[in-house]
C-alpha cells in the first residue's frame, strides 16, 4: 500500500507537534529534587548526564532516562513512511518509553553528582512536562497506527 493513501492525520500531526513542544518546554525547568533540597536539577542537564547513572547497577531509577532515546525512536518511527509493522514497533517502544518514565517517582535514590546516592524527595515541573511529552508521543503513535490499520483493511475501488 503506498503512504499517499495512508497519509498522517492532523490529530496525529497535534498529538506529535504536543509532544516534542512539550519535551523542549521541559528542559529549562527542574526535573527533580533530592535530599530536601529547594533547588533541583533542570531537565537539560538530567538529558545530558543523566546516562551516566546507567553504568551504577545499584540506582535502577536512571533507567529512566532511556526514555529519551526511545521517544525519538517512536517520533521517527511513527513518521515513517513504511508499513504497519513499524508503526506498531513505534507504539511498543513508546509505550516501554512512558512506562520507564512513570517507573521513575517509584525508584527514590539517584547519583548526582561525586556525593554517592541522593534520596529523590520532590518532582519538579520538568519531569511533569516530560510525563506529558511521552504520553502525547505515545499517543500520536498510538493514533499513526490505528488509522493505517484501518485504511489497509479498506477495499481498493478502482
Amino acid at each position: 500500500m503506498s503512504e499517499e493513501r495512508n497519509p498522517p492525520s492532523a490529530f496525529f500531526q497535534g498529538l506529535l507537534a504536543a509532544s516534542v513542544v512539550l519535551f523542549l518546554a521541559s528542559l529549562p525547568w527542574t526535573s527533580f529534587r533530592v535530599n530536601g533540597s529547594r533547588e533541583g536539577l533542570p531537565g537539560w542537564m538530567v538529558l545530558l548526564i543523566g546516562c551516566l547513572g546507567l553504568f551504577d547497577p545499584g540506582h535502577p531509577a536512571h533507567l529512566a532516562w532511556l526514555a529519551n532515546p526511545l521517544l525519538l525512536l517512536t517520533w521517527g518511527m511513527g513518521m515513517a513512511r513504511t508499513g504497519i509493522g513499524t508503526r506498531r514497533a513505534a507504539v511498543a517502544a513508546g509505550g516501554l518509553a512512558l512506562l520507564l518514565a512513570l517507573s521513575f517517582p517509584l525508584l527514590r535514590t539517584v547519583i548526582v553528582g561525586d556525593t554517592g546516592p541522593s534520596q529523590v524527595t520532590g518532582l519538579g515541573v520538568g519531569y511533569w512536562l516530560w510525563l506529558a511529552s511521552l504520553g502525547c508521543g505515545f499517543a500520536a503513535d498510538v493514533t499513526r497506527w490505528k488509522t493505517g490499520a484501518a485504511l489497509e483493511r479498506e477495499p481498493i475501488h478502482a
